[in-house]
């Protein structure tokens, strides 16, 4: 689960299109992050929402670590200047994908612990069940639209940016 630090102050004070131009610019920096097997929404607000499938627990750090990295490593540019952002992560495993609200209650958790933490961070949310990880999620925000995953995973995303989106 990723949430973009300190989001409402870039509402309240630049304004809601530079706002929207942030969510997109880190969208995109999100995609880029991630792999192509990875899946990628809005989950609501400022938060977005990663599955992230064939990983452990020292995998799916290193991706949040990678995500936290490309969010951050350069402002991003709109109508009303420059906007530097950060982001909080939260991360989960788990060893199968059979209880997915139980892995994203665990993701809200550690990104909680993030925010609390000092944010623009990465913290994990320790396994859910003993044994190797296969199924990876980091939070980023809330969404409307049902994906099934071959793993039979159904989410309810609405995917915005593809891989291959700037």
């Amino acid at each position: 689960m990723v949430d973009i630090d300190h989001f409402k102050h870039v509402n309240d004070n630049v304004g809601h299109p530079a706002g929207d131009e942030v969510l997109r610019a880190v969208a995109a920096r999100l995609c880029k992050a991630l792999s192509p097997n990875d899946a990628m929404g809005r989950y609501g607000g400022e938060e977005f929402l990663a599955v992230l499938s064939g990983v452990g627990q020292e995998e799916v750090l290193q991706v949040g670590e990678r995500i936290r990295a490309e969010v951050v490593q350069k402002p991003i540019c709109c109508d009303q200047g420059e906007i530097s952002v950060s982001c909080s992560i939260g991360v989960a495993v788990s060893p199968t994908p059979a209880d997915l609200e139980r892995l994203i209650c665990a993701a809200d958790s550690a990104l909680y612990r993030a925010k609390s933490s000092g944010w623009n961070r990465v913290e994990m949310k320790p396994p859910l069940l003993r044994g190797y990880a296969k199924y990876g999620v980091a939070l980023f925000d809330r969404a409307a639209q049902e994906v099934v995953y071959p793993v039979n995973i159904a989410l309810h995303l609405q995917i915005y940016f593809s891989q291959g989106a700037g």
